[in-house]
């Protein structure tokens, strides 16, 4: 780690925004030198732009990976089980050595994540909801890394306080390969969860196959019999499970809970609870709900996000903005705005992803988001979503008293804002190629 990256984590909430950008910059010049020679997409990318430092902000435009690097391996990998090609594909874009894991033996895709967690390297994987996940490496530093900080970004979120103890409820798996160890460093002991039971991505993404399979007419009578037999199965188990643990949620609504999950498996406990007879705004104030994620493609009434409020009550509720590809995350503070740390550098983009827009005289700018983040060791960390943003406070303190940047909501998706669906960003496409052909055939 290079002296600058220590010098922010020790006081970098110290500086004042102009000596702070150049201390992240020299940050992000050490992890260029440390990386490139282990991340072979990143050298390519900084040959291919003449990049040898990071001396500006516009320096790392031509660095920054598109979100959707993450999942340009060739699908026929995972459904042919060519795993040593997906340990290839994922070297060309990890600062982890993941080509040298023998892969000899492994049965599936769930197989493989745990061949590489035996090495050492942990896969966090997106939730597919595009319909294919994203892969993506961390070493034990950035492990620890996204423990402390979740900790230490609740501190700006209001009313968050979860002490040793207290009843905790994820309404989630807790053997999910992708976030397995790091679910387990970060939920408390004696956490109640919503099974125990191993979460599968092959099976994930075999539904997906025979789903594609259908939407092109190609799929086999007895795939989708099989197909829908698994998805009533796996429904009926999750109908028990979410039931059970909504009773527990239920039974200690008069005391300080902590409650973490995804908006749609909150959504299923409201439903459970109005169901049963649960009054409106029944829950001790002093609850914890923390909703993770968007709706992903979850069909909810506009007025979802007051029905929350009214059900709940005066709880506390805190707010996260971030992404899997960024491995990081900006927490909400009392004036409704999400706020970045000091270790991630901020960028907003033109549409395409070529060009930093400045802030105008309101210190305000509306473009796509992207960022570095200087923390993580196991992969890169500049990234470009898919968000549009509104970005502030660049110069100045945001209202609740602490320095800027911030973003503010809402945050939409530009496949959301265009009428085909579609992205327009521009560089991944070039980075897909370039992967796919350093992938040499078996």
């Amino acid at each position: 780690m290079g002296a600058a990256i220590e010098k922010l984590i020790s006081d970098g909430e110290l500086y004042e925004p102009g000596e702070l950008q150049q201390l992240q910059l020299q940050g992000a010049s050490e992890r260029l030198q440390e990386q490139r020679g282990a991340i072979r997409a990143l050298d390519h990318r900084a040959r291919e732009a003449g990049v040898e430092t990071v001396s500006s902000t516009e320096d790392l435009i031509p660095l920054l990976f598109a979100h959707s690097t993450y999942k340009t391996y060739p699908e026929a990998f995972v459904a042919q089980g060519k795993w040593g090609l997906m340990s290839k594909w994922l070297d060309t874009v990890s600062a982890c050595d993941v080509a040298s894991v023998d892969v000899d033996g492994v049965a599936d895709l769930d197989a493989w994540i745990d061949r590489l967690s035996e090495a050492g390297i942990t896969i966090i994987a997106s939730s597919g909801t595009t319909g294919k996940h994203s892969f993506i490496t961390l070493n034990e530093h950035d492990l620890e890394s996204l423990c402390a900080n979740q900790a230490k970004y609740w501190q700006i979120s209001p009313g968050v306080d979860h002490p040793e103890g207290r009843p905790f409820a994820y309404l989630g798996p807790m053997s999910a390969p992708p976030l397995l160890e790091a679910r387990r460093k970060v939920l408390p002991p004696g956490a109640d969860v919503l099974t125990e039971e191993r979460v599968r991505l092959a099976e994930m993404v075999a539904l997906g196959q025979v789903r594609s399979a259908m939407a092109n007419g190609t799929a086999a009578p007895s795939d989708v019999e099989a197909m829908e037999a698994r998805v009533r199965e796996r429904a009926a188990r999750l109908s028990v499970d979410i039931t059970e643990l909504a009773h527990k949620v239920f039974s200690r609504r008069r005391e300080p809970q902590t409650i973490m999950g995804m908006v749609g498996m909150f959504w299923r406990l409201m439903e459970i609870g109005k169901a049963e007879g649960i009054p409106d705004g029944s829950f001790h104030p002093g609850t914890l709900v923390i909703m993770n994620g968007g709706l992903k493609g979850l069909r909810l009434p506009e007025d979802y996000q007051l029905q929350f409020k009214t059900f709940f009550g005066n709880v506390s509720s805190p707010k996260r903005y971030g992404m899997t590809e960024l491995s990081a995350e900006m927490p909400m503070c009392e004036a409704l705005v999400y706020h970045v740390p000091v270790g991630i550098i901020p960028l907003i983009l033109d549409e395409t992803g070529e060009r930093i827009l400045e802030p105008d005289p309101e210190d305000r700018v509306t473009g796509r988001f992207a960022a570095f983040n200087l923390m993580v060791e196991g992969h890169w960390g500049g990234v470009i979503s898919g968000d549009q943003v509104v970005a502030a406070r660049f110069s100045g303190r945001c209202d609740c008293g602490r320095p800027g940047p911030v973003i503010e909501e809402p945050i939409v998706r530009y496949s959301e804002l265009s009428v085909a669906g579609d992205d327009k960003l521009t560089c991944g496409g070039t980075m897909e190629q370039y992967i796919r052909g350093s992938i040499e055939p078996e």
